[in-house]
């Protein structure tokens, strides 16, 4: 590696500032700052400002606020990776690394591992729409077989992620295997002894993913669809005001999930691409990965914007502000006279 830092790499054209790990670093700590507060906005919503309409849904909706946070956290703050595809080494700048220095891959496995859950949260809103629905004869109302479904989900969820967290092979090795095949001008950091591989095998990260983000997707669409298909069924035994309601509360939470899912779908799903057809763009890599970092953000305003009451309340505080400042003006400029 020193020697082809020393000889090959000095042809190689400097990294610009929108490349750089400092770059992303600062785009991060950005996230974090503003996400933050719109996190303990979000809990305070749920907490006293779910009409007794959503009271059912309360505890589901800060389940998956909760999870958001999570995996918003550890993204921007406990991790911040800066990834170098199209190889599969990785530099961490977040506190698990630089302050507590947890092992590699086991902050890797909770990184990854956080995203899953927070997939295994939406299939739990999900369900619990799905189980209270009258009309299904299959629902999932047992305590017992509810821990049984989400603890195998969550088992393969852990296993899928850990599996290729557990081979043996040289770090620096394969390093300089991808300088040589893949990436022959990296940026820096990649030569830092505190870059490590995460698998010599790009495909088992692809094809481990797949199957895992298959098996949370399955689960989700089977409950959204029989959810969909069970209200849009007409039957005596719900009202058509009750089935109305139903179905836009569901309406509405599928928009709450699936606006900010997709800032981790398409960036995860360009990574794959680009890991597969060993693209390198480095800049890419940043805008992947800070794309990722903006799940939390998004969440938190489709969870304030999408459901009315949260919605309405928002902006009655925000009126109410607008007024109270007008009527201070005047106060102060009648003062003045």
């Amino acid at each position: 590696m020193e020697a082809y830092l020393l000889n090959n790499y000095t042809k190689c054209p400097p990294t610009t500032l929108l490349e750089s790990n400092e770059f992303q670093v600062i785009i991060f700590r950005t996230l974090s700052i503003i996400t933050f507060p719109s996190f303990v906005y979000g809990v305070y919503l749920i907490l006293y400002v779910t009409p007794e309409s959503m009271k059912n849904v309360k505890n589901t909706l800060m389940f998956v606020h909760i999870c958001t946070f999570i995996f918003d956290a550890i993204v921007n703050c406990l991790v911040q990776p800066y990834f170098l595809l199209p190889t599969t080494a990785l530099y961490l700048n977040g506190i698990l690394w630089v302050y507590l220095g947890l092992p590699f891959h086991f902050i890797c496995w909770i990184a990854q591992y956080s995203m899953y859950c927070l997939g295994m949260s939406i299939i739990y809103l999900f369900q619990s729409r799905h189980s209270m629905i009258i009309t299904v004869k299959y629902r999932m109302t047992k305590t017992s077989t509810k821990i049984i479904y989400y603890t195998i989900g969550y088992f393969v969820g852990a296993i899928g992620m850990a599996s290729y967290h557990f081979q043996d092979f040289d770090n620096e090795e394969v390093e300089l295997q991808f300088l040589q095949t893949v990436y022959p001008c990296p940026p820096i950091e990649y030569f830092d002894k505190n870059t490590f591989v995460v698998t010599n095998n790009m495909m088992v990260i692809v094809i481990g993913q797949c199957i895992v983000i298959f098996y949370a997707f399955a689960h989700a669409i089977f409950w959204i669809f029989s959810s969909v298909y069970q209200l849009t069924k007409k039957t005596a035994k719900i009202s058509k005001h009750t089935r109305e309601m139903q179905l836009k509360f569901l309406k509405a939470v599928s928009i709450q999930i699936s606006v900010p899912l997709l800032a981790i779908m398409c960036p995860g799903t360009g990574m794959t691409i680009m890991i597969a057809a060993s693209q390198k763009s480095q800049l890419m890599n940043n805008i992947i990965i800070s794309a990722c970092g903006l799940h939390g953000l998004m969440s938190n305003l489709c969870l304030i914007f999408v459901q009315r009451a949260y919605r309405d309340f928002t902006f009655r505080c925000f009126n109410r502000n607008r007024m109270f400042s007008k009527v201070s003006i005047v106060i102060i400029h009648t003062d003045v006279l």
